[in-house]
């Protein structure tokens, strides 16, 4: 009998299985090179226009500088709080970027506001009425029991005889609001409500966001906003809160000393925001830089890439 491995269909046969297999590997060895390939083309693009971004960024910056030097210093606040209206987009020709300028403090800080604070907002966001479970359930989410009591360690929930011990876990981004049942569709999450800390800005946050604030009425929101159409008319605080009408001066000056540390006539800062797009790819990245007003000029304080 014949050894079939000497036979010459075998021997073809497998010479050309070890052909498809080393085409095989050398196809997948392609493959994996061209992802290598595109990823590398893709960090390149974005570094590309974060390079880009950042120019259009540095002659805003520049322009809303002198914006505010080219002023007297009686003058200065209000260019400050109007900043916005200064602003022009740059480079748009040779970056072909587009810009933006957004005051800091336009939603409420949900690691900061308190739960009566955060149900008003969502009240008038128009939640409706679940307005108080959300409220709730933001509340449980970030202070979380630790299921002691202050006299020992972990014992059953039940049979807890002193205060149960509460830790503080803040939200660390937007995107954990909205695993709260019930907040995971609603718009005012993002529109109202973040994770950015610091004061509301009066002249310029939403009137859900003001309403949420200590000792906001209905008609302080309405008289708020009006006086936003005069803003060289607006001085401190205080005298706001005075000029107020009747229906809303005693609540606005019954909750002053809270207020004066939530909210603000003008901004803590500015989100200066440039986002380009590669001609090739069709790609975006934007770059946005916060800016605080300092003695001699604008400080960045803040950059983040996406």
């Amino acid at each position: 009998m014949s050894n079939p491995l000497r036979r010459p269909g075998f021997t073809m046969l497998s010479v050309l299985w070890l052909l498809a297999l080393a085409g095989g590997i050398t196809l997948g060895a392609l493959a994996e090179s061209r992802v290598a390939i595109d990823a590398s083309r893709h960090r390149v693009t974005k570094q590309r226009g974060a390079w880009e971004a950042r120019g259009c960024l540095a002659e805003l910056r520049a322009t809303l500088d002198r914006a505010i030097r080219d002023v007297s210093s009686s003058e200065q606040r209000l260019r400050w709080r109007t900043l916005d209206e200064f602003a022009v987009a740059t480079n748009t020709r040779r970056f072909d970027c587009m810009t933006q300028v957004v005051p800091v403090g336009l939603r409420v800080d949900i690691n900061a506001a308190e739960s009566d604070e955060v149900l008003r907002l969502l009240r008038a966001a128009g939640v409706g009425g679940n307005a108080p479970e959300l409220a709730g359930a933001i509340h449980a989410r970030r202070n979380v029991s630790d299921g002691r009591s202050a006299q020992g360690p972990a014992i059953d929930r039940l049979q807890l005889q002193g205060p149960e011990l509460q830790r503080t876990r803040p939200f660390e981004s937007d995107a954990e609001l909205r695993l709260i049942p019930g907040l995971e569709q609603d718009v005012a999450v993002t529109v109202y409500l973040g994770v950015e800390s610091g004061r509301v800005s009066l002249m310029h946050a939403p009137a859900p966001v003001l309403q949420s604030l200590p000792g906001f009425s209905d008609d302080a929101v309405l008289y708020l906003l009006a006086l936003r159409q005069s803003p060289r008319s607006v001085g401190s605080l205080q005298d706001v809160v005075a000029a107020a009408p009747s229906s809303a001066r005693a609540r606005l000056m019954a909750a002053f000393e809270q207020l004066s540390l939530r909210a603000t006539l003008d901004p803590d800062g500015w989100r200066l925001i440039a986002t380009v797009r590669d001609s090739r790819t069709g790609g975006r990245t934007t770059v946005e830089q916060e800016v605080r007003r300092q003695s001699d000029g604008l400080l960045l304080a803040r950059e983040s890439t996406w």
